[in-house]
């Protein structure tokens, strides 16, 4: 089955907004085996639309589209599909109805603008929208099925998590579905990780499909099969977990999440708590901490002490200590990472320090050059990486080896697996 999705709005053409629904959309059917062909963007204006639509029901049995469905002059896009196909807009009573209960929640009456987006193509299927005024609609035109979805990327996950899917059951679109594994990896370069992949790449089922997706620093694994028996599917299960285990301690879990969630979650597995001390990375570990449900529960205090003398003021590093080894070394991080800890009273300390851009007084050798150190119930541990990046990319990847390195810390302390998916 050959799908093309085309997203609807002057906003994605001038790059006002990105357009996140082709990919999700895009993501969604190819696990259902359905051959995604051709994107397309085009503004509001209905002739542009039909033009997009006769171009796809030519080259393609299945068209998604988002967008278009609104209140408002410029939402063309059922207009559009109905001069195509050559049939009227009916207002459809049931949609109206969900349109005015919607509005009644709020205590208000609907404008007379929102009796617009109730106007369905004649022989159309209606697809309810349960979070919004807009539904969707489904219309076999020309030997192509067309889909029309409301553009808000918060209404599309919903569409595709329930009313979406049943229809596309219902109708039968694409095969099999394909089996998607995932493994996030952190501290191993694309070209080292690939490597290790492709040495074991004869114990794969023959159409396996490896993707690589680099995200900061961390590295997004996907293996993607479409298994012909039960007997084909576990031998895929088995060839991945021996790529996982090639993988080593650089493994950071299962799954799509980032190395800052499962330091959160293993933290609260642990009931431990912890402190930050930030200099380089300017709060992004307690940024990467936080953003995580649960946070609340592990962190007790980030403090940024991007100066040196902030760093004595604060955190009571000794003046004496600074001038003998410079703020970018062992000694400075792991008495931070202790003094962060002792004045908060958390279970574990962590501290980091570094260059995440060319410093002139520096020498070359140490330009990228950051330190991280964590105080905890195993005693100080700390290690050195090097990073030439970019002041912004640097500080990100140097926040990610902070965090990555507690992770590392708790695994050494409990002897936990690598969490699954």
């Amino acid at each position: 089955m050959r799908a093309e999705i085309i997203t609807i709005g002057e906003e994605l053409l001038c790059g006002a907004l990105v357009d996140t629904n082709a990919a999700r959309l895009s993501e969604w059917l190819e696990l259902r085996s359905v051959e995604v062909r051709r994107h397309q963007t085009v503004g509001d204006r209905e002739e542009e639309i039909i033009a997009a639509l006769k171009g796809a029901v030519d080259r393609s049995d299945l068209i998604l589209l988002t967008g278009g469905l609104g209140p408002t002059e410029d939402d063309r896009t059922r207009y559009a599909i109905a001069r195509l196909a050559g049939v009227d807009l009916q207002l459809d009573r049931s949609s109206w109805n969900a349109i005015t209960d919607r509005f009644a929640l709020m205590g208000k009456e609907p404008p007379e603008s929102n009796r617009c987006q109730a106007l369905i193509p004649e022989g159309a299927v209606v697809l309810e929208n349960t979070i919004g005024t807009a539904p969707g609609f489904s219309l076999r035109v020309a030997g192509a099925e067309m889909v029309a979805l409301p553009g808000v990327p918060r209404e599309i996950d919903v569409y595709l998590e329930g009313v979406l899917d049943r229809h596309a059951q219902a109708s039968g679109w694409g095969g099999a579905e394909v089996e998607i594994l995932r493994t996030r990896v952190f501290g191993l370069s694309e070209s080292a990780l690939s490597d290790r992949i492709r040495a074991l790449k004869s114990r794969f089922p023959e159409d396996t499909d490896t993707r690589y997706r680099v995200d900061r620093g961390e590295i997004q694994l996907e293996w993607r099969h479409t298994p012909s028996s039960e007997e084909d599917r576990q031998a895929f299960h088995r060839a991945i977990e021996e790529a996982r285990e090639s993988i080593g301690s650089h493994r950071v879990a299962d799954d799509s999440r980032d190395v800052g969630f499962h330091c959160v979650q293993a933290l609260r597995n642990q009931r431990l708590t912890l402190s930050v001390a930030e200099g380089c990375t300017g709060g992004l570990v307690a940024h990467l901490l936080t953003r995580n449900p649960g946070a609340s529960e592990i962190l007790l205090s980030s403090v940024v002490a991007y100066s040196n003398r902030e760093k004595m003021r604060t955190l009571a590093l000794p003046e004496e200590l600074l001038e003998r080894h410079g703020v970018v070394s062992e000694e400075v991080v792991t008495f931070l990472a202790r003094s962060v800890r002792e004045r908060s009273g958390s279970d574990l300390g962590l501290a980091v320090v570094g260059y995440c851009d060319s410093v002139a007084s520096v020498e070359s050798e140490r330009q990228g050059e950051i330190w991280c150190g964590i105080s905890g119930p195993l005693g100080m541990r700390s290690r050195c990486r090097r990073m030439v990046l970019g002041r912004d990319l640097s500080g990100w990847v140097a926040a990610k080896f902070a965090v990555d390195q507690i992770r590392r810390y708790l695994l050494a302390q409990d002897g936990t697996s690598v969490p699954k998916s």
